[in-house]
């Protein structure tokens, strides 16, 4: 009996241990930053900033007041259905915005911008898709950023890679981000943009822009990708077309 209660014991406290290990792992966030080029392709110079603006649906001032990284917080923490289909590390941002350079989204309003980057799924790091020495920033609460960024067919507002989240710099803020050197690099940018366009390129509205309305037009437009693919004879991604369609109950 004494040598049955013995293993018992051991059992509980072997258990507990990994239990305890188990939870110090679940909610570890690592501070490493992990530079590393992976999933986005480019099209254009991303080292020309009105090519950047210009490939780009959204760019703007924002206030960073929350942030959700994927890997760490999807448990309890619910992510759009585009954000699982993509697979990748992504951290919501829930942003203030501040002024829009570009794209009609009204100052004051609190988007979610979901950025190419976050904890890894083994929770090592933070990854970044860019490659070291290459301008990128993971975006950090009550801080002050330039985002930029695409919108998807379910209102999704996306952005990653080389200069997707640039800082201001230190003492600007809301009363006086006009005279950031780094806000006036991206005005200029804008109002001198080079836009490129490809047949694949179809111009989406956030849900946070204040023509988006009840979805309808993104559904429109996704009917029209749909026309184009077909006509391509190039096979709809059935789990991509799921994710928008949950998103957005225009969709048909």
């Amino acid at each position: 009996m004494k040598k049955r209660n013995k293993i018992i014991t051991i059992f509980i406290s072997v258990s507990l241990v990994f239990v305890l290990l188990f939870v110090a792992w679940f909610n570890y966030k690592p501070t490493k930053i992990t530079y590393l080029r992976g999933c986005i392709e480019y099209s254009i110079n991303m080292t020309d900033l009105r090519e950047v603006v210009g490939a780009n649906d959204y760019v703007f001032v924002g206030y960073v007041e929350e942030v959700y990284d994927y890997n760490h917080d999807r448990f309890f923490h619910k992510f759009p259905e585009i954000i699982d289909y993509y697979g990748e590390p992504f951290t919501e941002c829930k942003v203030n915005v501040i002024k829009s350079i570009k794209g009609n989204i009204e100052s004051g309003t609190t988007l979610s911008y979901y950025k190419v980057g976050g904890v890894t799924g083994l929770r090592t790091s933070i990854y970044l898709d860019v490659e070291e020495g290459e301008i990128d920033y993971y975006p950090q609460v009550g801080k002050y950023y330039i985002f930029r960024g695409i919108a998807h067919p379910d209102g999704t507002l996306t952005g990653g890679g080389i200069n997707s989240t640039e800082p201001l710099e230190e003492n600007y803020d809301l009363n006086n981000y006009k005279q950031s050197v780094v806000y006036q690099k991206w005005v200029d940018a804008y109002e001198n943009q080079i836009i490129s366009k490809y047949d694949d390129d179809y111009e989406y509205l956030c849900s946070a822009d204040d023509d988006y309305g009840d979805g309808t037009y993104n559904a429109e437009i996704f009917a029209e990708y749909l026309k184009w693919k077909e006509e391509i004879e190039s096979p709809i991604d059935e789990k991509y077309y799921k994710a928008v369609k949950d998103g957005n109950s225009k969709i048909k």
